[in-house]
Protein backbone atom coordinates (compact mmCIF):
# COMPACT_ATOMS: atom_id res chain seq x y z
CA UNK A 1 0.00 0.00 0.00
CA UNK A 2 2.66 2.93 0.33
CA UNK A 3 4.41 1.60 -2.38
CA UNK A 4 1.79 2.70 -4.26
CA UNK A 5 0.66 5.83 -2.54
CA UNK A 6 4.72 6.78 -3.09
CA UNK A 7 4.53 6.02 -6.57
CA UNK A 8 1.11 7.81 -6.98
CA UNK A 9 3.18 10.94 -5.90
CA UNK A 10 -0.14 11.42 -3.72
CA UNK A 11 0.17 13.96 -1.08
CA UNK A 12 -0.89 12.07 1.74
CA UNK A 13 -2.39 14.76 4.98
CA UNK A 14 0.49 16.08 6.95
CA UNK A 15 -1.35 15.55 10.17
CA UNK A 16 -2.07 11.96 9.12
CA UNK A 17 2.08 11.75 7.96
CA UNK A 18 3.18 13.10 11.49
CA UNK A 19 0.96 10.71 13.64
CA UNK A 20 2.58 7.77 11.25
CA UNK A 21 5.67 8.86 11.56
CA UNK A 22 5.54 8.85 15.71
CA UNK A 23 4.46 5.36 15.21
CA UNK A 24 7.03 4.20 13.15
CA UNK A 25 9.97 6.24 15.67
CA UNK A 26 8.81 4.51 18.93
CA UNK A 27 8.55 0.60 16.62
CA UNK A 28 12.27 0.12 17.56
CA UNK A 29 13.18 1.04 20.99
CA UNK A 30 9.20 -1.20 21.89
CA UNK A 31 11.13 -3.79 19.85
CA UNK A 32 13.74 -3.16 22.11
CA UNK A 33 11.69 -3.15 25.17
CA UNK A 34 9.69 -6.74 24.33
CA UNK A 35 13.40 -8.49 23.68
CA UNK A 36 14.65 -7.69 27.31
CA UNK A 37 11.51 -9.01 28.69
CA UNK A 38 11.62 -12.17 27.17
CA UNK A 39 15.31 -12.51 28.16
CA UNK A 40 14.84 -11.89 31.96
CA UNK A 41 12.68 -15.01 31.90
CA UNK A 42 15.34 -16.76 29.86
CA UNK A 43 16.72 -20.02 31.13
CA UNK A 44 20.44 -21.87 30.54
CA UNK A 45 19.59 -23.68 27.55
CA UNK A 46 18.73 -20.77 25.36
CA UNK A 47 22.34 -18.96 26.29
CA UNK A 48 24.17 -21.96 24.46
CA UNK A 49 21.83 -22.04 21.51
CA UNK A 50 22.33 -18.33 21.58
CA UNK A 51 26.48 -18.98 21.35
CA UNK A 52 25.24 -20.64 18.44
CA UNK A 53 23.47 -18.76 16.62
CA UNK A 54 26.08 -15.61 17.45
CA UNK A 55 28.48 -16.96 15.90
CA UNK A 56 26.78 -18.69 13.09
CA UNK A 57 25.07 -15.79 11.66
CA UNK A 58 28.17 -13.84 10.55
CA UNK A 59 30.22 -16.57 9.98
CA UNK A 60 27.39 -17.95 7.20
CA UNK A 61 26.98 -14.45 5.91
CA UNK A 62 30.59 -14.27 4.67
CA UNK A 63 30.61 -17.62 3.35
CA UNK A 64 27.77 -16.32 0.66
CA UNK A 65 29.44 -12.70 0.55
CA UNK A 66 33.43 -14.05 0.00
CA UNK A 67 32.17 -15.84 -2.92
CA UNK A 68 29.76 -13.43 -4.09
CA UNK A 69 32.61 -10.57 -4.00
CA UNK A 70 35.74 -13.36 -5.94
CA UNK A 71 32.91 -13.64 -9.33
CA UNK A 72 31.23 -10.23 -9.15
CA UNK A 73 33.02 -7.46 -10.24
CA UNK A 74 31.67 -4.70 -7.90
CA UNK A 75 33.57 -1.32 -6.95
CA UNK A 76 35.37 -1.04 -3.98
CA UNK A 77 32.92 0.52 -1.77
CA UNK A 78 30.48 -1.88 -2.63
CA UNK A 79 32.82 -4.68 -1.71
CA UNK A 80 33.30 -3.85 1.58
CA UNK A 81 29.67 -2.82 2.00
CA UNK A 82 28.54 -6.49 1.09
CA UNK A 83 31.07 -7.39 3.25
CA UNK A 84 30.18 -5.54 6.67
CA UNK A 85 26.49 -6.29 5.71
CA UNK A 86 27.00 -10.62 5.65
CA UNK A 87 28.26 -9.91 9.08
CA UNK A 88 25.94 -8.40 10.57
CA UNK A 89 24.33 -9.76 13.92
CA UNK A 90 20.50 -11.64 14.16
CA UNK A 91 18.11 -8.42 13.76
CA UNK A 92 15.12 -7.64 16.53
CA UNK A 93 13.02 -8.16 14.20
CA UNK A 94 13.40 -12.02 13.81
CA UNK A 95 12.96 -12.04 17.59
CA UNK A 96 9.57 -10.01 17.50
CA UNK A 97 8.41 -12.67 14.68
CA UNK A 98 9.23 -15.32 16.78
CA UNK A 99 7.16 -14.14 19.43
CA UNK A 100 4.79 -13.57 17.12
CA UNK A 101 4.64 -17.19 15.53
CA UNK A 102 5.79 -18.98 19.12
CA UNK A 103 8.38 -20.20 17.43
CA UNK A 104 10.97 -20.74 20.25
CA UNK A 105 11.12 -16.80 21.07
CA UNK A 106 13.37 -17.28 24.09
CA UNK A 107 16.25 -19.15 21.60
CA UNK A 108 15.94 -16.29 19.34
CA UNK A 109 16.00 -13.62 21.66
CA UNK A 110 19.04 -15.17 23.17
CA UNK A 111 20.49 -15.48 19.76
CA UNK A 112 19.73 -11.86 19.43
CA UNK A 113 21.09 -10.36 22.07
CA UNK A 114 24.54 -12.59 22.10
CA UNK A 115 25.01 -11.67 18.14
CA UNK A 116 24.93 -8.06 18.84
CA UNK A 117 27.32 -8.21 21.82
CA UNK A 118 29.68 -10.55 19.64
CA UNK A 119 28.98 -7.85 16.98
CA UNK A 120 31.29 -5.61 19.07
CA UNK A 121 34.61 -8.37 17.90
CA UNK A 122 33.22 -9.12 14.88
CA UNK A 123 32.34 -6.28 12.80
CA UNK A 124 35.88 -4.58 13.52
CA UNK A 125 37.45 -7.42 12.31
CA UNK A 126 35.74 -7.43 9.05
CA UNK A 127 35.96 -3.94 9.05
CA UNK A 128 39.70 -4.00 8.94
CA UNK A 129 39.33 -6.79 5.94
CA UNK A 130 36.84 -4.72 4.42
CA UNK A 131 38.65 -1.31 4.27
CA UNK A 132 42.34 -1.92 4.25
CA UNK A 133 43.55 1.32 2.74
CA UNK A 134 41.65 3.40 5.10
CA UNK A 135 43.36 5.08 8.30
Amino acid sequence: MALAVSASGLQIWLPLMQSIKLLGDIVIPLMLFSLGVRLADARFESWRIGVFGALTRPLAGLIVAVPLIWFVDLPAEQRALLLVFAALPPAVLNYMFAERYRQEPDKVASMVLIGNLAAVIVLPVVLAFALPGAK
